[in-house]
């Protein structure tokens, strides 16, 4: 690209051993610029074709290693057996990766709310998050473990996993909205249905007190409890100190209470804790998420995995809940617990307000972002159907 005349260096990277300390960086010049001038900015990334993954299935390892002071995480990657198991995947994936580039998915959100939706995945770099945040990345890859893909094997690449997760309700598929589907305590509830057991309740309350007696208060305390819960089957060994980014002072509590209180309550799978039993368990869920996905794709609907939960078409529901529950039942023989999320009303609708039919209101949305985007997608589709129609399929999707 910088030979042709269509990106110039503009920064080059530095490095420390095997941790870089910033990418080198290019910028586009006005030869490439003035290819896209007949395109609005808001639908850049619809020009951008899905990406098609060369490494579909991968194995890597990861470790967290203190650099300049922080804690960094080294993923290091590994050969990719060449086996039929992992032809057979790889065979899948095409098939969900097509269903999932025959559709648009979006954010029926304002334009200057996706910045302020980026601006907070920057913050999160030193976590190991992904920072971009691309509409164009809308296909998956697998990622596993363990050269005998025993570990992990759940499904990343699609924008909408990375971004924060109260943005989700707002993803729209071929601007229709979608309801969301997860499983409650989806590793808790494997972990006793593999010794025959039915998960008696919420996995993850009673262990922490709230701070405030509110739905909200409740609600944090039961994510910190979920994220020592999960520390905790991950974990290879006892741990004597609470995770990263915990502060269980701020609840009256510390770590020692918290990991008794949940063996205590979680007496029947105790073995479990400290056993690094988490990557076992991903292998398990990213199969049903695999299961899941296909059971839609022969119809090209798009189904977005979130690890354990789905986010599709409102009018689907019954069915995902159909085969999440199938799912779980032909490995287990127990039906698991499920819970679902809807989109939450329009701020106009909570203010009691009429949404604005007025034709200059009308106008104003149809050139949203979003709408200027998913206009663009079916232009293109109709396209590359007309000339496959007159000349044959020119490539593979």
């Amino acid at each position: 690209m910088c030979s042709l005349g269509y990106l110039e260096q503009v920064k080059s990277g530095v490095s420390d051993g095997v941790f870089g300390r910033y990418l080198t960086r290019y910028q586009a010049t006005q030869k490439l610029m003035a290819e896209f001038e007949s395109i609005p900015h808001q639908a850049l990334p619809v020009a951008i074709p899905p990406a098609t993954e060369d490494h579909p299935i991968r194995v890597r390892f990861s470790s967290w290693q203190v650099v300049n002071g922080k804690r960094v995480k080294k993923l290091e990657p590994q050969p990719t057996p060449e086996t039929e198991e992992v032809t057979r995947m790889r065979e899948n994936l095409a098939v969900i990766n097509r269903a999932l580039s025959a559709n648009w998915v979006d954010l029926e959100l304002p334009d200057d709310d996706l910045s302020k939706i980026q601006s907070e995945m920057l913050e999160d770099i030193e976590l190991g998050a992904d920072p971009a945040f691309n509409l164009s990345k809308r296909t998956l890859y697998r990622v596993f473990n363990d050269t005998a893909l025993s570990r992990g094997g759940r499904f990343y690449g699609g924008w909408w996993q990375s971004i924060p997760s109260r943005y989700r309700p707002f993803i729209i598929v071929n601007g229709k909205p979608m309801v969301e589907y997860d499983y409650s305590g989806l590793h808790p509830a494997i972990l006793y249905a593999e010794r025959g057991l039915v998960l008696p309740e919420d996995p993850y309350t009673g262990i922490i007190s709230p701070r405030a007696d509110t739905d909200e208060g409740r609600k944090e305390a039961r994510d910190v409890a979920k994220k020592a819960f999960n520390a905790m089957i991950n974990a290879q060994q006892p741990m004597t100190r609470q995770p990263n980014g915990m502060k269980l002072s701020e609840f009256g509590t510390n770590w020692a209470e918290v990991s008794n209180a949940i063996l205590s309550k979680h007496s029947v799978i105790q073995n479990a804790f400290y056993s690094d039993a988490g990557a076992r368990l991903q292998r398990i869920d990213s199969d049903m998420a695999e299961e899941i996905m296909l059971h839609f794709t022969g119809r090209r609907v798009a189904v977005l995995p979130v690890h354990d939960s789905f986010l599709i078409h409102s009018g689907y529901e019954s069915e995902l809940e159909a085969v999440m529950q199938s799912s779980f039942e032909r490995r287990f023989g127990l039906t698991p617990k499920l819970k679902s999320s809807y989109r939450p009303p329009r701020p106009e609708a909570l203010a009691g307000e009429d949404v604005s039919q007025e034709i200059e209101d009308v106008l104003e949305y149809l050139l949203r972002g979003h709408e200027q985007r998913l206009g663009m997608f079916f232009d293109l589709k109709q396209r590359r159907g007309d000339l496959e129609a007159s000349h044959g399929p020119q490539c593979s999707s």
